[in-house]
């Protein structure tokens, strides 16, 4: 089964979307600020647990914008395919 993290502060947005990918055997993780989904990333990269094989990231969060997000993303050598 795939993982997919989805970044976006938008709270109502994880349930029905983990629901709609279960149903094509997908896992759906969220987080709602830019810095815990980041960490979280780098966290299942490190320790093995699991790969993360897709991230949904949105451009308008908190405290940082999606954009520098992803710049930090790919500063820090994760390869983890990201749709904006």
């Amino acid at each position: 089964m795939q993982t997919i993290l989805l970044i976006d502060d938008d709270e109502q947005l994880a349930p029905p979307l983990k629901e709609y990918f279960a149903r094509y055997d997908l896992t759906l993780i969220n987080e709602t600020h830019p810095e815990k989904g980041l960490h979280r990333l780098k966290a299942n990269i490190e320790n093995d647990a699991g790969s993360i094989d897709l991230v949904i990231l949105d451009v308008m969060l908190p405290d940082i914008d999606g954009f520098e997000l992803l710049r930090r993303l790919r500063s820090s050598q994760i390869k983890t395919p990201v749709l904006v």
